[in-house]
């Protein structure tokens, strides 16, 4: 088997060098301008012109935490490589411990097995074994352990570029979000190697081990970009992210992140596989022929045939293409196979990675003799491995060879193999020079971003990200550019749920009375506090915009709103009170009791049918069997007894009501006795009938033979009932369906009867107001703000959402037995499904797929009860889904709230103007890490919970404010074009509440206070 990562990864360069090319000149556009960020490429920048642009950044969240721990411990791990005796406790100067008992530094080897886990991972290890000396797979393993950083730093690259990706996207690229990020990526990672300016290690000079570092981390980034890329393979998407691929791909390359450019062919070793030999014996060639060519394979193919008319070069292009290709066939076999206890493995390694022992290997009579004589004692070990085998006798050829004609005859070939080989060398030469060329312009695009984290102090940092005037690059939720246009203010909307119902039930006007004495009033009265205001400043307090049947509208200061929107929470708890005194049949758990009962009592009718039924007809099903086993003739014998017995009953009746008749002196008894026997004589004379029948059926298929249409005779009474038995349980099926789906139906609409709010704060422009004056109707005024909008929007409740987060309750309720579990959110954010049936197009066609639809999902539901049924029907739906027409099927994101929520503009806001008063800190959490009461307490079908505490800690008391991350919705009917994150104000009297401050939060909280102290604050920004 030939060598193949190396030759693929060069081919792939090549192939993507070249789509770039065509790119850019069919779209006219210049490499420079292609490569380099400008002013006209970015939200915003530093500089009035596109020569002195500056785009200042930090990163946020913990990513720069993440960096600076695996740099540090990959570093340590290299350390402990080559000075193990050597135990280190601290950091700077001094490095951490990697021989501990916490953390293991694996043994050097070359072999990319199981502990790779990902392809990710694999990849970039097998990148950085082909071009670099010094890191090898035992340390790379260790540091992905799960101990150390790797895999975070990993994780962490990876969600910051699928973030930039999805937000370019998002933005319709009118900015280079993702090139951007790329190359604050780039730029932080170059200011963390700085760090290995304070590390010794005994016989790596700096160069060596910063330039092991950068390749190591070309690796990383190449791997990452290639993964994100594969995921949107086959994905329809209505932004064509190939430019962003591109230039994404296009510059990372081995100088991305090196320092010391020229250092990184100071070793044959290295991501091209070239030597500075080669190289500047190549560059007149390259010269020549580039000013004639096309394309990249027309470059290469001109070069080739230069080459092939200069003996002596071509002489030498051949000679290092052989020992090239020498060095990778071993790593290609190390990579598969290495064992470094074994000694032939060693000397391979040495080899492959030592230039001198290469050299020396053709004089030295005795390593190669002691290498051949190890390779023949492999082959014989592992001669049931063929591929193995094959690798083996491929680098004995190579060595044979090497140390008979040296590197002028190794692999030698006719005309067309070395037009071949040298076409291979100058692959890698083309893809070194044009990286090398791209890499000017890519620099100093890097060179204009500015990290401003140690530059200016933490409150100003915070400003400037909160005025839209620094981009922070994090793998969170949060824009990376937050865009600040004119004057904004905060806008509140709550929508009294349910009163459509209510005045309906119990009229308008003892509703409305209720109503204004208990809700509006209460809220105008607590609005009256925050009425600051003066002058023209919307700043300084809140304004009453509507007041409508169940709603009530308010803007202005966001710090104002969120204080009212808490009293507001207080007083719809004690109107709910009083609500459900005067009106029992409002109390909204006692109607879910009542409901429960009666649903579960009708499912348990409905379950002893479906069992009675499904045991008739098994029953029946072994009737069924037990004939078919028979022979036709004893089968025919047991009918004929059945027959006789029903015959000798029948006539054995027939003598009861004819001495009944003669006995009986009433006449009406009498006529009623008469017409039994007439029944009774008329299936007599049916059973008589089928009993000739059944004999010349017999005749008629003869009994020595086995015929299907005879059994099906015979057992004509069983499949009969066993259809009708069936037909039963469909209907029953359906009843039971029908009975589930008018459960959750009601179960929905009694969050209709007690007093539940949704409430949303939005923050952007400031309203206008329209005053209009008539004759007739007075004073008119109207508040118009698109905000105003988004916050109604964020104050509905899908029903739909809610229905299936009640199912998914009830299901875990079941399941673990615990009828206490609630859902632990007021706010929810989902996805809705609808069918869309044209009016005229093609109706029968789409009348067809949607009955396709609901035939499914009849079948999925029809076996509810059973989950490893239902599992596979939905298994089977994931594959049937894609012959269904796409515009069938139609789903949109919608909200449930009975809560109080707020964008995140508003939050932003709000900790904007809250950072004098309150602490503030954010904390990401897997539901797994949370203590295990949870599951006790709560039904919750996300991952990861997103938090936000604003914390206020004073002597006697600490306050907490506890917002949750609940997702991004897209708001129809307002202007924004862009999703808008969702954050939930968690309760302070609710349960998840208690469940956090009780089992988490003081730790949490102590340990981001020891984070912000090490990291300047900057970390939790």
């Amino acid at each position: 088997m030939d060598s193949y990562f190396r030759d693929s990864f060069i081919d792939k360069r090549i192939t993507l060098l070249e789509n770039i090319l065509d790119y850019t000149r069919g779209s006219g556009i210049k490499n420079k301008d292609f490569w380099t960020l400008k002013k006209s490429d970015v939200r915003f920048s530093i500089g009035e012109t596109e020569f002195n642009v500056r785009i200042p950044f930090i990163f946020g969240g913990e990513s720069e935490e993440i960096i600076e721990e695996a740099l540090e411990e990959l570093l340590s791990l290299i350390k402990g490589r080559f000075e193990p005796s050597v135990v280190y406790d601290s950091r700077g100067g001094i490095m951490i411990s990697v021989l501990d008992e916490s953390v293991k530094l694996q043994p050097k080897g070359y072999r990319l097995g199981n502990e790779f886990s990902t392809r990710i991972e694999y990849n970039a290890a097998q990148l950085t074994l082909f071009s670099d000396s010094l890191i090898d797979a035992g340390i790379i393993s260790s540091w992905l352990s799960p101990k150390l950083h790797g895999k975070k730093f990993v994780n962490e690259i990876a969600r910051i570029y699928k973030k930039a990706i999805d937000e370019e996207i998002r933005f319709g690229g009118t900015e280079k979000t993702s090139l951007l990020t790329h190359f604050a990526v780039a730029k932080i990672l170059s200011e963390k190697k700085e760090f290995i300016k304070k590390i010794n290690i005994a016989g790596t000079s700096y160069e060596k081990l910063e330039r092991s570092i950068s390749i190591f981390f070309y690796a990383l980034i190449t791997s990452i970009i290639q993964g994100i890329f594969q995921k949107y393979q086959g994905k329809q998407l209505s932004y064509d992210i190939k430019k962003i691929e591109y230039l994404l791909l296009g510059s990372t390359t081995p100088f991305f992140v090196l320092g010391i450019k020229n250092a990184l062919l100071a070793s044959e070793i290295n991501p091209y596989n070239l030597s500075l030999k080669i190289i500047t014996k190549l560059d007149s060639t390259y010269s020549a022929a580039a000013k004639k060519s096309i394309s990249l394979s027309d470059l290469i193919s001109k070069m080739t045939n230069l080459i092939i008319e200069d003996k002596m070069l071509m002489g030498n292009i051949l000679e290092f293409y052989s020992i090239s290709k020498f060095r990778d066939d071993i790593l290609d076999y190390l990579v598969l196979y290495d064992d470094q206890r074994e000694e032939t493995d060693v000397l391979l390694a040495q080899v492959a990675y030592d230039e001198k022992v290469l050299s020396s290997l053709r004089d030295n009579q005795k390593m190669a003799s002691m290498l051949e004589s190890g390779l023949q004692k492999l082959k014989v070990r592992y001669h049931s491995d063929i591929d193995r085998v094959r690798k083996i006798e491929q680098i004995s050829n190579h060595l044979k060879m090497y140390r008979r004609w040296g590197g002028g005859r190794m692999l030698s070939s006719g005309r067309e193999g070395e037009k071949f080989k040298i076409s291979e060398v100058l692959k890698r030469y083309v893809a070194y020079r044009i990286d090398l060329g791209y890499d000017t312009y890519i620099t100093t695009s890097i060179n204009v971003l500015e990290n401003k984290k140690n530059e200016l102090p933490l409150k100003e940092l915070i400003r400037s990200y909160d005025e839209g005037r620094l981009y922070r690059i994090s793998a969170d939720h949060k824009l990376s550019l937050v865009k600040v246009e004119g004057r904004n203010e905060a806008h509140l909307f709550v929508d009294l749920k349910g009163f459509t119902r209510r005045t309906r039930k119990s009229g308008s006007l003892a509703m409305a009375e209720f109503l204004k004495l208990e809700f509006f009033i209460p809220i105008i009265e607590a609005a009256k506090t925050y009425y600051l205001k003066v002058g023209k400043d919307p700043s300084l307090g809140l304004d009453l915009n509507n007041l409508l049947g169940d709603a009530v509208t308010f803007s202005g200061n966001i710090l104002a709103l969120f204080e009212l929107a808490k009293e507001i929470r207080t007083i719809s708890s004690k109107y709910q009170k009083k609500l459900i005194e005067r009106y029992p049949e409002y109390d909204e758990k006692g109607q879910r009791d009542k409901l429960m009962l009666r649903y579960k009592a009708e499912l348990n009718k409905i379950a002893e049918n479906s069992k009675a039924i499904v045991g008739a007809i098994i029953e029946l099903n072994e009737i069924v069997d037990v004939k078919k086993g028979m022979s036709p003739r004893e089968m025919m014998n047991a009918q004929l007894n059945l027959f006789n017995k029903n015959i000798e009953a029948h006539v054995h009746a027939l003598g009861e009501i004819s001495a009944k008749i003669k006995n009986t002196s009433s006449d009406d008894v009498k006529l009623g006795l008469v017409e039994d026997e007439e029944i009774l004589r008329g299936k007599l004379a049916f059973i008589n009938k089928e009993k000739e029948g059944l004999k010349l059926e017999v005749k008629k298929q003869r009994l020595d033979k086995r015929s299907m249409e005879f059994y099906k005779e015979i057992c004509q009474d069983e499949i009969v009932q066993i259809r009708r038995l069936k037909e039963m349980l469909a209907a029953i099926s359906k009843k039971k369906r029908e009975l589930i789906q008018s459960y959750y139906e009601r179960l929905g609409e009694i969050v209709d009867f007690g007093m539940n709010t949704g409430l949303y704060i939005s923050y952007g422009e400031v309203m206008e107001l329209i005053d209009l004056r008539d004759n007739v109707w007075g004073d008119v005024k109207v508040s118009i703000a698109d905000k105003i909008n988004e916050a109604a929007r964020g104050a509905a409740r899908s029903k739909n959402i809610k229905k299936r987060v009640d199912r998914f309750v009830e299901r875990c309720s079941f399941e673990m037995n615990n009828q206490n579990l609630i859902y632990p959110f007021n706010v929810i954010i989902g996805t809705n499904y609808s069918i869309i049936q044209p009016i005229d197009e093609e109706p029968t066609f789409y009348g067809n797929e949607t009955d396709y639809i609901l035939d499914f999902t009849d079948r999925v539901f029809s076996e509810e009860g059973d989950e490893k049924k239902a599992g596979s029907r939905f298994s089977d739906w994931e594959k049937e889904k894609e012959q269904i027409n796409r515009t069938v099927v139609s789903s949109s994101v919608d909200i449930y709230n009975l809560g109080e929520a707020l964008s995140g503009d508003a939050l932003r806001a709000f900790v904007r103007e809250s950072r004098g008063k309150l602490y503030f800190f954010e904390k990401r959490v897997l539901i797994g890490e949370l203590n295990e009461k949870f599951w006790k307490f709560f039904a919750f079908d996300g991952t990861e919970i997103q938090f936000i505490f604003g914390i206020e800690d004073k002597k006697d008391r600490v306050n907490v404010e506890m917002f949750r991350y609940t997702g991004s919705i897209d708001y129809v009917g307002t202007s924004k074009k862009e999703l808008t994150d969702v954050y939930e104000l968690l309760r302070t009297d609710s349960l998840f509440y208690h469940f956090i401050m009780d089992n988490h939060f003081n730790a949490w909280y102590e340990d981001s206070k020891l984070k912000d102290e090490q990291s300047k604050g900057i970390a939790r920004l």
